[in-house]
């Protein structure tokens, strides 16, 4: 009878330790779904990113082959008028030179632009990676 006490003990504590094995698979199953679906959504905001950065660069590009397009037409437009005067040359010349430093400055302006729109993605998907790294080291300890 002493036996069978200490066997039915022994069946107890390990129908426990069962149960509580169970409840933890399923609260870790629950944390991955959550870590699977948040992911799914880290990576969906990534994604809009890089199609707006690329929006901003086919604007950006439109941007500088019209002002392409207006330095030519107003080399042509120079070229007819050198010869009316001098003076309509030079005032021609000052616009082609102002139209070219403000499509410089565009440029530069453009290339600063998605320069900084490529470091905020990139540092935003390294603190992702980061927190998310450090979620699962800290559940791995748990």
């Amino acid at each position: 009878p002493e036996m069978k006490g200490k066997e039915a003990e022994d069946v107890m504590q390990l129908w426990r330790m069962m149960e509580e094995l169970q409840q933890q698979k399923r609260s870790l199953q629950a944390d991955l779904l959550a870590r699977v679906k948040e992911e799914e959504s880290l990576l969906e905001k990534n994604l809009k990113l890089k199609e707006r950065v690329e929006e901003v660069m086919a604007q950006n590009n439109a941007n500088v082959e019209e002002a392409e397009r207006s330095i030519k037409n107003l080399q042509e437009d120079l070229e007819r008028n050198k010869s009316s005067s001098k003076k309509s040359a030079q005032l021609l010349e000052g616009e082609l030179r102002n139209a070219r430093e403000q499509l410089e400055r565009t440029r530069k302006e453009l290339e600063s632009r998605e320069e900084e729109e490529r470091r905020k993605m990139q540092e935003e998907l390294e603190f992702r990676v980061q927190e998310e790294r450090e979620r699962v080291e800290r559940s791995a300890l748990e």
